[in-house]
């Protein structure tokens, strides 16, 4: 029964990370490992920690370590999968790319574990 899971979870961070990529422009990624803002603003606790609901592409572009540190773990439990290929094991989540997330919105998961797609610093979406 485990098999199915890891398989179904690359196929929806493949269909994210296609979605996002196509409506990113064409030519150099000069904003690469940068944040996005979102397009409300997103009220935080005194820690820095999102607390409300917020759209998940702030995250694509950024550091995996970055979203760990912004979000609260224990309302959120957070998960990052190798989207590269090569099922890497993310160890050093600051040596990681976020690509993807499913859910989108942080506020959909309903206390289920949010996946982050990532690939290691420098590697492509």
């Amino acid at each position: 029964m485990r098999g199915w899971k890891p398989v179904l979870v690359v196929l929806l961070l493949a269909g994210v990370s296609a979605c996002t990529a196509s409506s990113r422009p064409s030519g150099p990624d000069h904003g690469a490992g940068r944040q996005t803002a979102s397009a409300q603003p997103t009220a935080t606790s005194a820690g820095g920690r999102i607390d409300t609901p917020f759209d998940g592409s702030i995250f694509i572009g950024g550091n995996a370590a970055g979203v760990r540190a912004q979000i609260d773990t224990e309302a959120h439990p957070l998960s990052f999968v190798d989207v590269s290929g090569r099922h890497r094991d993310v160890t050093d989540e600051a040596d990681w790319k976020v690509c993807a997330q499913e859910p989108s919105k942080v506020s959909q998961a309903g206390g289920q574990v949010v996946v982050f797609g990532v690939v290691m610093t420098g590697e492509h979406c």
